[in-house]
């Protein structure tokens, strides 16, 4: 005993216990309460979805129904879960978060096609090409469903993740949306102001468009593209104006093409099947006939 005792009490809480001492003047008393330790339960829950794609920019003719793959050069999905404590209120204690990734390189396509993302808007040639998920379903601890197959894919901040594509037509050097005389014009000027001696496909700009500002522009590597429609030398999509022959032969087909659209015979071809009239139209397939008509009897 001493004049100066202490008194202690011990009560549990829903977060431990708390010991509180009281003095008193008659000695030292402890007294422990000891109440039921309420439990906690761990929780974990997917917190966000996004990927991160590694893509780069090529050039479609609008009448293509598929994009090209090989412009996704990789993606990586990322599953960010946050875990946490949580009591018997409902609050939430000791949160964390923490990442998993997946490679989904062969498991990403793209969400439309050329033909479908290509519009008439004058002036309009890039366009940013939404890519979706194709695997098989990914599922958390729980077998919900975090992705799955047809889900467009989304970046960090939440937005779609894209890949970029310039769409034209076929012929459209002067990037007007239109094939006619002025393109094959245009690649005329070119031929011949590029072979002048101290010129290159690298100094001269071929489409008359306001889009280009320069040779090394990527509008004027996009109209090269629209323009090589006789593929003298077989090139790629991403193939640079340099590495492309674009001459009188281009130039002559436009106006083959051109002209054979504004007759009733093609007409119709050449706004629902251009493909095929460019065929006729460089000399890869023979020309359609028109049907005779039979004598008459008599």
């Amino acid at each position: 005993s001493t004049p100066i005792g202490e008194v202690t009490t011990t009560e549990s809480t829903p977060i431990g216990e708390v010991t509180t001492t009281e003095s008193t003047p008659i000695g030292e008393v402890t007294t422990t309460e000891s109440t039921p330790i309420e439990t906690t339960a761990v929780v974990t829950a997917v917190k966000s979805v996004y990927v991160k794609a590694d893509t780069t920019y090529a050039f479609y003719y609008n009448t293509e129904k598929a994009f090209d793959k090989a412009q996704i050069k990789g993606a990586e999905l990322h599953i960010v879960y946050e875990k946490w404590t949580e009591d018997a209120t409902g609050a939430k204690l000791d949160t964390t978060t923490y990442e998993e990734t997946k490679d989904i390189s062969g498991s990403v396509d793209f969400a439309t096609t050329p033909d479908k993302a290509y519009t008439t808007e004058q002036g309009v040639f890039l366009y940013n090409i939404s890519l979706a998920y194709t695997g098989e379903a990914i599922n958390d601890a729980e077998g919900k469903a975090i992705i799955s197959a047809g889900d467009l894919l989304k970046n960090e901040d939440g937005s779609i993740a894209s890949a970029q594509a310039y769409i034209g037509m076929k012929g459209d050097t002067n990037l007007d949306k239109i094939v006619d005389s002025r393109d094959a014009s245009a690649i005329l000027i070119y031929y011949v102001t590029s072979s002048t001696e101290g010129q290159t496909a690298d100094t001269v700009k071929l489409t008359t468009s306001e889009l280009a500002d320069s040779a090394s522009s990527v509008y004027d590597q996009f109209a090269a593209f629209l323009s090589d429609v006789k593929f003298d030398k077989e090139t790629s999509r991403y193939a640079k104006k340099s590495e492309k022959t674009i001459d009188s032969r281009d130039a002559s087909a436009i106006l083959s093409f051109y002209a054979r659209s504004m007759t009733e015979q093609y007409s119709e071809m050449a706004k629902n099947d251009a493909d095929k009239l460019w065929d006729i139209a460089t000399g890869k397939t023979v020309e359609e006939q028109p049907a005779e008509e039979a004598p008459e009897e008599g």
